[in-house]
């Protein structure tokens, strides 16, 4: 690749994570060529995955409560749906249930989330 005149910097993307690159430079003029630079640089590992809600919709009561692996997690919701956002970035497994508001035992079947 053959950059502009007083060039400074140059940028090399679409690369793959965690591997080393590397590279040869040399400048030229209208007197000739000078020898070759050489350097080498490592990409970043790849970002991690965004947080993963675990999204519930149901039809029935309203409004109700939240529970996630057993713990009351949100009240008197009075929508058909919810997101629980865990701030987990994968590898967990969460079991859900929706009931009726006011802490009654009337709850739905669980229902389990892996991601």
């Amino acid at each position: 690749m053959v950059l502009g005149a007083n060039s400074e910097a140059f940028s090399d993307t679409g690369l793959a994570a965690r591997t080393t690159n590397f590279y040869r430079v040399s400048a030229y003029n209208p007197n000739g060529s000078s020898g070759y630079a050489t350097a080498n640089a490592t990409t970043d590992a790849p970002p991690p995955p965004p947080n993963a809600p675990t999204g519930l919709t149901w039809s029935g009561a309203d409004p109700v409560d939240i529970y996630r692996d057993g713990n009351l997690i949100a009240s008197s919701v009075d929508s058909s749906t919810y997101t629980d956002a865990t701030g987990n970035k994968g590898g967990a497994t969460y079991s859900q249930q929706v009931g009726e508001a006011g802490g009654t035992t009337v709850c739905s079947n669980t229902t389990t989330t892996i991601f």
